[in-house]
């Protein structure tokens, strides 16, 4: 009873947040700063985002991570703990409706990004919220579940492709896009 109460103050906090994503296709060419959220606990999510952020440094791309930890116990990814672009958010680092609290996520929240990315499968209510309270342009994603969230939504082509091969696959398809 207790979860079914809280998953509907969950959908009426989404419903109540205003749509800040301008809904702008942005390439790479024109971007400035772009920014993703993942979740933490991903199988080789350490090894994709260091990929994802090599290719940012080299087209002169600002970025900023939020790794949300879903697991009860206090771990974030350590491999990517000592990134200063990238902030992880641990379970006990949100209210009890799920919302980070922690001033580094509020931070990443305000800022004003190009395009933010959604490297998760997850369909949980904190990347949702995450997504919906960013400020950007465009929101690139994977999810089937959350396609009406997404301006552009990355399917799998029929296969399973692992968390690294879908960033590669990305970075060059939105590198494919023209802006006018």
């Amino acid at each position: 009873m207790a979860n079914f109460i809280v998953r509907a103050f969950q959908r009426r906090k989404l419903r109540k947040l205003p749509c800040v994503n301008k809904r702008i296709y942005t390439s790479f060419d024109d971007a400035k700063t772009v920014a993703f959220v993942f979740n933490s606990q991903t199988p080789r999510i350490d090894e994709a985002i260091k990929i994802f952020e090599k290719a940012m440094k080299e087209m002169n791309i600002s970025y900023r991570g939020l790794g949300i930890s879903f697991t009860k116990d206090e771990t974030t990814n350590p491999k990517l703990d000592h990134d200063p672009y990238v902030v992880q958010i641990l379970t006990k680092e949100t209210n009890w409706l799920d919302i980070p609290i922690i001033e580094q996520a509020e931070e990443f929240y305000n800022g004003d990004y190009d395009i933010l990315f959604d490297f998760s499968l997850d369909t949980s209510f904190t990347i949702k919220y995450s997504l919906k309270r960013c400020k950007c342009n465009m929101i690139v994603g994977y999810s089937p579940d959350m396609q009406n969230i997404y301006d552009i939504f990355i399917g799998d082509g029929g296969r399973e492709r692992s968390i690294v091969e879908r960033i590669e696959y990305t970075i060059g398809y939105i590198s494919t896009i023209k802006s006018k």
